[in-house]
């Protein structure tokens, strides 16, 4: 029996309305291993007449009979007609309202030829039809590259949806029991991916004490996920663990994995092609607004892992991959760095939920030098129709002195600049800790100007996630 499904909205909404138009549509869902496109799709054609299909990572023959075995299921004629795909899709068109074909890198890893009659019956057949196609897959790079002129389906898509993982207020759909806090530390292993988080049992720390173990999750996750990317993915390991451990610019990956900087660049594209890495800038200096409209000045790039269950990966198994390899490793060995960790993981779920509690246009952080000096700030938060501008800390401790973090705060905002120019925003500043010794609701700026200031603890933000998944 499948799992609840949750959430997904938006993309049921554009799926089932390309479904029911009366007409052929090709849909392209991609999304990286165990985010739910299998789940999502089989909701969303939950009501149609479909054949489905998960191709293997085997031989061209292989994945053939398993086309035909899947189709007899619904067509059971089909299952007396030769092995051949152009002859099995000639006697689908009108038998069925979906074609899904799931993990389709597979179908056509060792031989192409799939797509090319794909979109032979596309031009030629189907698109007198009322059929749809669903081509689903995990490795993120071939299923962009259904998109380029070089692939036989180029221009043949009438939509691609890419599910990205579940927000971090969402993830009480899967734990809703969870305080903050708890969700907070499931987040920093699973993200927001789907299949993690059904993995995931309470007590946590009881659960990864099993897992450590058995290693049901943790075992060749990583490996798998790079060999669906990566003919030879030895390097590109290399570099997602120096990124891993916070070497985020160039000079430092490649100093790190001794390789030089000029080698590294091919590498880096293609991880960043793959949705493995992101590079994120300054967000004043990314987003134009109405007084800053020429070209962005990007020049300040810094690489992160996308997702929290690779950065966990390397930095607490990897790390100890021989106590792991063993099954040795113990719990308490994690704990010891897990806090620290978490506060990293904390700046990122506030993020995400300053878009539901400001709703702000721009919302990332800015770093840059002030006398010499690199300084940093957590939250920038700012619209491009007014001049309304948040300025924001978050800091994973209790008791914190949120005069002694206004002082620091305070001493950024006029060194603040968008895309390069001084405009002078109406600041407000929130601040976020697990508690506080005292809250504070304003505070003067260097001018002497008042500013709002807003404190959310734990108390807080556990009435903020409730608010949310009740919506």
């Amino acid at each position: 029996m499948d799992s609840p499904f949750f959430d997904r909205k938006y993309e049921l909404e554009k799926g089932k309305k390309l479904l029911s138009n009366e007409k052929f549509d090709l849909i392209i869902v991609y999304g990286r291993r165990r985010i739910g496109k299998t789940r999502y799709v089989k909701e969303l054609t939950k009501n149609s007449k479909f054949i489905y299909n998960m191709g293997v990572n085997s031989s061209y023959n292989a994945n053939l009979k398993m086309f035909q075995n899947n189709c007899a299921k619904t067509i059971p004629l089909i299952a007396n007609l030769k092995e051949d795909y152009e002859i099995i899709l000639k006697n689908i068109k009108e038998s069925v309202d979906v074609l899904i074909l799931d993990e389709y890198p597979y179908m056509v890893k060792k031989d192409d030829l799939l797509s090319s009659l794909l979109q032979y019956f596309i031009d030629h057949e189907y698109k007198q039809t009322k059929i749809n196609i669903i081509l689903l897959g995990s490795s993120i790079s071939m299923m962009k590259n259904l998109n380029s002129q070089q692939s036989p389906l180029f221009g043949r898509k009438s939509a691609t949806i890419k599910l990205e993982p579940m927000k971090f207020w969402e993830i009480q759909y899967f734990h809703p029991d969870c305080s903050f806090e708890e969700l907070l530390e499931i987040y920093g292993i699973t993200d927001g991916i789907p299949r993690y988080l059904e993995s995931i049992e309470t007590p946590l720390w009881n659960w990864l004490e099993n897992e450590l173990y058995y290693q049901y999750l943790l075992g060749d996750e990583i490996n798998v996920i790079l060999n669906m990317e990566f003919r030879e993915p030895a390097k590109y390991f290399d570099i997602l663990d120096a990124i891993a451990v916070g070497k985020s610019t160039y000079g430092k990956i490649a100093n790190f994995i001794h390789m030089k900087v000029s080698d590294l660049s091919g590498y880096m594209r293609k991880l960043l092609y793959a949705d493995l890495i992101y590079q994120e800038y300054p967000i004043n200096d990314v987003i134009r607004s109405p007084k800053t409209t020429h070209r962005a000045i990007l020049k300040n790039g810094r690489y992160y892992l996308k997702d929290n269950f690779m950065i966990f990966w390397f930095r607490f198994i990897y790390a100890h991959y021989n106590e792991f390899s063993n099954k040795t490793l113990s719990v308490d060995v994690i704990k010891r760095g897990y806090n620290q960790y978490l506060g990293y993981i904390f700046e990122k779920s506030i993020r995400q939920l300053m878009f539901e509690l400001h709703k702000m246009d721009n919302i990332g952080r800015w770093w840059g030098k002030i006398n010499r000096v690199e300084r940093e700030i957590d939250i920038l938060a700012f619209n491009n129709d007014n001049l309304d501008a948040i300025i924001g800390e978050c800091k994973w401790s209790n008791k914190i002195n949120p005069k002694s973090i206004m002082n620091s705060l305070i001493e950024v905002e006029p060194h603040i600049k968008y895309q390069k120019m001084k405009i002078n925003k109406n600041y407000s500043y929130v601040i976020f800790a697990k508690s506080f010794t005292r809250k504070i609701k304003e505070f003067p700026n260097l001018k002497g100007e008042i500013r709002k200031v807003t404190c959310y603890n734990l108390k807080d933000l556990n009435k903020i996630m409730k608010i949310l998944i009740e919506k």
